[in-house]
């Protein structure tokens, strides 16, 4: 297992001869081209946003992405994951949808690399709350405690605010967050006929019952209900 690389803030370096990348947009910005996902970034409300440039926003979910920052070093993830959350939690960059749930997804894979910033966040803040940077919930998978954490979280936060929660569902294989998980999806939908519509969080009901019946997670007979309701769902969106 590699060690972890030393803090990029500070200067050092991965090994005696590749200095550590320095965290900076420019370097957001060369990985993400590098995989073939260009970013756009302009002025709003007197901040800078940056997002998957025009064109390549995916659709709500994990099925069929293709990943900014598939092939990055740890070296190149640490620096990443240090100027994504000095800004997120300062708010100084504002993120899009689209590429925070990339870097949710790398944060979630190597969290371990920024742990003295992302383990006060996780621990210090009021995640009822719509003013919460949610999609940092993503760092759950790569703690410790994150599955046990993640289960309380389930009945706390927010609809429309749980992105960063269901990519840590989707990296903790614990089988009690996935039975969590699927017993709050068929709340959901059980109580709103419409849940999931204008915020995107039928797509990720959709691609977790992808997830569990192509990993034999649960049986189709217990998915059942969730894959009727999604099929309903689908149908009358497209009738005219």
């Amino acid at each position: 297992m590699p060690s972890a690389p030393p803090d990029p803030a500070s200067g050092g370096a991965a090994s005696s001869r590749v200095p550590s990348p320095r965290p900076s947009l420019s370097l957001l910005r060369a990985i993400a081209k590098r995989n073939d996902l260009p970013l756009s970034s302009r002025r709003w409300d007197d901040a800078q946003w940056v997002d998957l440039a025009e064109g390549f926003a995916p659709e709500h979910g994990f099925l069929g992405w293709r990943w900014a920052f598939g092939d990055t070093s740890d070296a190149e993830a640490a620096a990443i994951l240090r100027f994504w959350l000095l800004h997120v939690t300062r708010k100084t960059i504002k993120f899009g949808f689209e590429l925070s749930c990339h870097l949710g997804s790398l944060l979630a894979q190597n969290g371990r690399f920024v742990e003295d910033l992302l383990d006060p966040v996780l621990r210090q803040t009021d995640w009822n709350s719509y003013a919460s940077p949610q999609i940092l919930l993503a760092g759950l998978a790569a703690t410790p405690d994150g599955a046990e954490r993640a289960v309380e979280l389930l009945d706390i936060v927010p609809e429309d605010a749980r992105d960063g929660l269901f990519i840590a569902c989707w990296y903790l294989p614990a089988l009690p967050v996935q039975r969590k998980l699927l017993a709050k999806f068929v709340e959901w939908t059980s109580s709103d006929p419409s849940w999931g519509g204008g915020t995107g969080e039928a797509g990720w009901l959709r691609s977790f019952l992808c997830k569990w019946m192509a990993q034999n997670i649960f049986s189709l007979r217990r998915l059942a209900p969730l894959v009727q309701w999604d099929a309903r769902r689908n149908f009358d969106l497209l009738m005219p």
